[in-house]
């Protein structure tokens, strides 16, 4: 079965100072109501890593990709 989806870049182009992007709800929604079936999040690991201390990541960047998931899980419009 075919899928089709979009590549959301809100956690790449990692800048000093630069903090994740919010999910964009309305891209979401357009997905789900033309009926797209998965959506890509590529990330930079810069955003969870400072001075390349890899086995201490910072543990708020990973609340942040939860927190993509968690409002449109729980609105049922979309299974990940």
């Amino acid at each position: 079965m075919p899928r089709y989806g979009f590549n959301f870049q809100w956690l790449l182009g990692w800048e000093p100072g630069r903090k994740p992007a919010v999910a964009n709800g309305r891209a979401l929604d357009f997905m789900a109501h033309y009926g797209f079936d998965f959506v890509r999040i590529p990330t930079d690991y810069r955003f969870w890593t400072r001075d390349f201390d890899y086995l201490h990541p910072d543990e708020t960047v990973f609340a942040v990709i939860d927190s993509y998931l968690a409002g449109h899980v729980q609105s049922q419009k979309w299974l990940f």
